[in-house]
């Protein structure tokens, strides 16, 4: 296997673990983090390829979105802060 690879799952085992630890934990009204899936169990097996060419185009374009909104939010050495912090969305595609 990969070492990049398996690197990469960890990283993205760990996020939405710790999104979901957040989720279930968090303390009084304190915000949820967003989680979200779209899932349906009677999708006709040859929409397959479709899908993937749907997700792969509109998956792309919202990640693409999200990372110049974080481009546009870097913080800069000259402007106060409280310290940088990792922040982000991901999208995966689902099949049983």
């Amino acid at each position: 296997m990969d070492e990049q690879l398996i690197r990469l799952w960890g990283t993205v085992i760990a996020d939405i673990a710790t999104t979901y630890v957040h989720n279930l934990t968090r303390r009084g009204d304190g915000p949820l983090r967003f989680e979200r899936a779209a899932v349906n169990g009677r999708i006709d097996a040859n929409a397959l390829p479709e899908f993937r060419t749907f997700l792969d185009r509109e998956g792309q374009a919202f990640l693409e979105r999200v990372d110049a909104w974080l481009t546009e939010h870097e913080s800069n050495a000259g402007q106060p802060e409280s310290g940088p912090i990792r922040l982000g969305a991901g999208v995966y595609h689902i099949q049983d």
